[in-house]
């Protein structure tokens, strides 16, 4: 849903004769709840040279549409059989042990936080 509202979005931008600045004030404009606060949230945390339409476009994709499109990959994964089996079932009844699990969890730390 969010990469259609982007692409339909962008299109209408497009057509119209305007800036980039103004571009990104209409877009901004727009948004509604959970977008507008992470949009608010994202421009704070940038420098004013930063905030244009590409970096608007970039933020808005790598949250909404990246997020969607990775969860619809997810599900079509977990759906996925082989000999009778679904992903979901073999994960059970092979099951990480103890130290492999600290071991993804170890790599997954960012320590740059």
């Amino acid at each position: 849903m969010a990469e259609y509202w982007l692409e339909a979005t962008k299109h209408i931008i497009t057509d119209i004769d305007c800036t980039s600045a103004q571009k990104l004030k209409g877009v901004v404009s727009l948004l509604r709840d959970k977008a507008y606060q992470l949009w608010f949230t994202v421009e704070q945390g940038a420098q004013f040279e930063q905030v244009n339409w590409d970096y608007f476009t970039n933020a808005f994709h790598s949250k909404y549409v990246g997020a969607s499109y990775m969860e619809a990959r997810r599900s079509e994964f977990m759906s996925m059989v082989q000999s009778e089996r679904s992903i979901a079932e073999y994960d059970r009844a092979l099951g990480a042990s103890d130290y492999d699990k600290c071991v993804r969890f170890e790599e997954g730390i960012c320590y740059d936080l």
